[in-house]
């Protein structure tokens, strides 16, 4: 027989105030640490991923391991 389990949060803020957090590189930090840090280039700082024009290349961003070593580069475009 199939075992279900089930996990709850609960979270105390809007959806709206979640949003903003998500799409935020401070926000995405925050969910690969501390394993894995995303940069973002200097022109983009105060900006999210709501801001910027799909389907335009966005950046190039470096995941650093531990925050520090190099692993890879993604070149960021919006779909």
């Amino acid at each position: 027989m199939p075992v279900t389990l089930e996990r709850k949060s609960i979270v105390s803020a809007t959806l709206d105030e979640v949003w903003k957090r998500v799409v935020h590189p401070d926000g995405i930090n925050y969910e690969l640490a501390p394993f894995i840090r995303m940069t973002v280039p200097r022109k983009l700082n105060g900006q999210t991923i709501d801001d910027v024009e799909l389907g335009r290349f966005v950046c190039r961003s470096w995941f650093l391991l531990f925050g520090v070593l190099p692993a890879t580069f993604r070149t960021v475009p919006v779909r």
